[in-house]
């Protein structure tokens, strides 16, 4: 596609939703000039109007300036600084997960429903707090039209989307980077899973998310996405003994005590989430469960214990997402599951002590954060966790680290608010290291821990040192981020 000239390309903006920002005195030179630098094609020129549009309210033309400056940097830029900045601005956690290479949720498929793709957000919590699901689907809606602005996403077929473009280095624009972890990461702890089909075409309906129908024939429900105020009309008991053949399970704000009945019938679930159910005090039944590949339990803060053979037949399970429970300790079956990918015990502020996760070889990610009585990491070296790339330790009470010998792999570490952490842990080794958080933790400042700094920040893109002792020492390190 051939570049077009300024001249022309302003004309077309000044018929667009930037012709505000083009009146500016002044504006109009940088933005030929921005055009004469980057050479714009017709399709990048149609992304214009959204960044300027940004700066709609600037009295001063240099922050356009400085605007455009930083745009013209390349395409990663134009299109991160898009979807990050605004009133219409997309999550975190979606721009990251567009990131990541190799096993994104749209796999080899290629394409997903757009119904399937919001339901995936929201079980991954990127949409945040569930207080209702016809909103957040709405959410979803909204999200979906920036990203296809964005020339991220296009339809392909009716309803059916297909990403164009994965963003790059969104982790130097975003302050959570890969540390805002999704909470199930379907995309990489079922990539390999046989048994596995996605989540299929879903709608919303009464503030139910539920596998799409048919006209022509009955449609199987597969995923069912329930919120607390539909069982003023409906039984749960009764809707989910009524479709066993459930393999995605989403149960948000539940107000229940225990698990109903009927769940002992879910022979086929592979998925389950259990959200802000804050009612719920026990949740033995779940062992039952045997396709189990992927569990959630978080909220549900009267929980206190679970069973020691909780996860005794649960030998499938890939995905362990357990937050804000009462528990002091995991029961002993927990140990034993050598599958476990993504393991997320956050806001666990009872924890007071984890045991060796050495059999669970496969760990991508293992977040513990907010546990405030935990006072060791189990490990003193990853060798037995060989493909953990997020550790994060924040808010916990670990008073030393020695495990960062025998490792390339971790990509994002955080001890942010370990406040009995004193001691820099030696990570010259973590060659892949992209982002390391220390902030507001109590390592003081020593040569030793500033040169272990500058030698790591080579490779490191998201640095924070906010309200610790060490920041004066670092004024020379060349980072993209730098808190």
């Amino acid at each position: 596609m051939m570049p077009l000239t300024p001249e022309m390309s302003v004309s077309w903006l000044k018929k667009g939703a930037a012709a505000k920002v083009i009146e500016i005195s002044g504006a109009e030179t940088l933005v030929k000039n921005f055009m004469n630098k980057t050479g714009f094609t017709p399709g990048k020129v149609a992304l214009l109007p959204k960044l300027l549009s940004y700066h709609q309210q600037d009295s001063q033309v240099q922050d356009l300036e400085h605007a455009l400056e930083e745009a013209s940097g390349g395409d990663n830029y134009i299109y991160t600084q898009l979807l990050s900045s605004g009133y219409e601005k997309v999550p975190d956690g979606v721009l990251v997960d567009f990131s990541w290479q190799g096993s994104h949720f749209f796999g080899d498929r290629g394409s997903v429903h757009y119904g399937e793709l919001i339901a995936y957000w929201i079980l991954e919590g990127y949409l945040g707090v569930v207080d209702s699901l016809e909103e957040a689907y709405k959410e979803g809606r909204r999200v979906l039209v920036q990203l296809m602005d964005c020339q991220m996403l296009k339809e392909v077929n009716d309803n059916i989307l297909r990403m164009v473009r994965a963003t790059v280095n969104v982790n130097a624009y975003h302050r959570q980077g890969y540390g805002r972890t999704a909470n199930l990461g379907l995309a990489n702890v079922l990539v390999d899973n046989n048994d596995w089909h996605g989540i299929g075409n879903v709608t919303e309906i009464d503030n139910m998310i539920r596998t799409l129908g048919s006209h022509r024939k009955v449609q199987q429900l597969i995923t069912f996405l329930l919120e607390g105020t539909c069982l003023s009309r409906d039984d749960p008991n009764n809707l989910l003994d009524s479709n066993r053949d459930l393999q995605i399970l989403g149960l948000f704000s539940l107000r229940i005590v225990s698990l109903p009945q009927s769940f002992s019938y879910l022979k086929k679930l592979n998925v389950l989430v259990l959200r802000d159910c804050e009612f719920l005090e026990t949740i033995d039944d779940i062992r039952e469960l045997m396709t189990l590949t992927v569990l959630e339990i978080s909220g549900s803060c009267l929980i206190k214990s679970i069973p020691e053979n909780f996860f005794q037949q649960l030998t499938r399970l890939c995905g362990l997402h357990f937050s804000d429970l009462q528990i002091e300790v995991l029961p002993k079956s927990f140990y034993d599951l050598t599958k476990l990918r993504w393991f997320i015990l956050k806001g666990c502020s009872h924890l007071t002590k984890l045991q060796s996760l050495r059999k669970c070889e496969e760990l991508m990610v293992v977040d513990l954060s907010g546990a405030a009585l935990l006072p060791v990491f189990p490990e003193k070296n990853l060798r037995h966790l060989p493909k953990l790339k997020t550790l994060n330790l924040s808010k916990t009470n670990i008073k030393s680290l020695r495990i960062f010998h025998e490792t390339g792999e971790l990509t994002h570490l955080s001890v942010s608010g370990c406040r009995n952490l004193k001691r820099l842990p030696s990570i010259q080794s973590l060659t892949n290291l992209q982002a390391l958080d220390l902030s507001w933790s109590a390592i003081r400042s020593s040569k030793r821990s500033h040169y272990t700094i500058i030698a790591i920040s080579r490779f490191l893109t998201y640095l924070v040192l906010a309200f610790l002792q060490i920041c004066y020492l670092l004024t020379s390190v060349n980072l993209v981020s730098f808190i």
